[in-house]
């Protein structure tokens, strides 16, 4: 008769147990995440706003003298923020101008705004002088260029206006407009 191999084999029995714990403690793990909760969409989205938010603050503000009006965009470039309080806005014309003259502005939409403000202009070649006005209420503080500005008939190219506090010197807004 054939030797019966049942006794020397090892009870695999035994061994379930340790098994099946180190299985369940595995699962529990995974589950877990490996001890630190996982984080929902709106927590993500909030670390990501913190961090960026942060990033933002610690980016320092340009230099107005290096802002540059850009017609595709009609917004200058690097950006700006102020820190003046109000809802500015600017006015320049979208459409080349002739060579004659450019009406600019500046207003506080929400009419708290009662501050003298000036507009520096560049041109094409570079600095081409400032004019001082007058922002009150939600009005229009309005100048012409090259008229209010001193300066000559403008040449052909992109301009750019950066609104500040005469005060100050507090950066307000920029804007700005091509000649043809």
């Amino acid at each position: 008769m054939p030797a019966d191999h049942r006794d020397a084999r090892p009870d695999r029995r035994a061994h379930r147990p340790a098994a099946a714990a180190a299985l369940a403690a595995a699962c529990a793990l995974a589950a877990a995440g490996c001890g630190t909760p996982r984080p929902d969409t709106a927590g993500l989205e909030a670390r990501i706003a913190a961090d960026r938010a942060a990033e933002a603050s610690a980016a320092p503000e340009p230099a107005p003298s290096a802002m540059r009006f850009a017609p595709g965009s009609a917004a200058c470039e690097p950006r700006a923020s102020t820190a003046l309080p109000g809802a500015w806005e600017t006015s320049a014309p979208r459409e080349p101008v002739d060579g004659d003259s450019a009406p600019i502005g500046l207003r506080d939409a929400e009419g708290g705004a009662d501050l003298a403000v000036r507009a520096e202009v560049a041109g094409p070649g570079g600095a081409l002088g400032g004019a001082d006005a007058r922002a009150a209420g939600d009005t229009w503080a309005e100048l012409e260029f090259p008229g209010d500005f001193g300066a000559a008939a403008p040449e052909k190219g992109t301009y750019t206006v950066v609104w500040s506090s005469a005060e100050d010197g507090a950066f307000i807004s920029c804007d700005g407009f091509r000649v043809k």
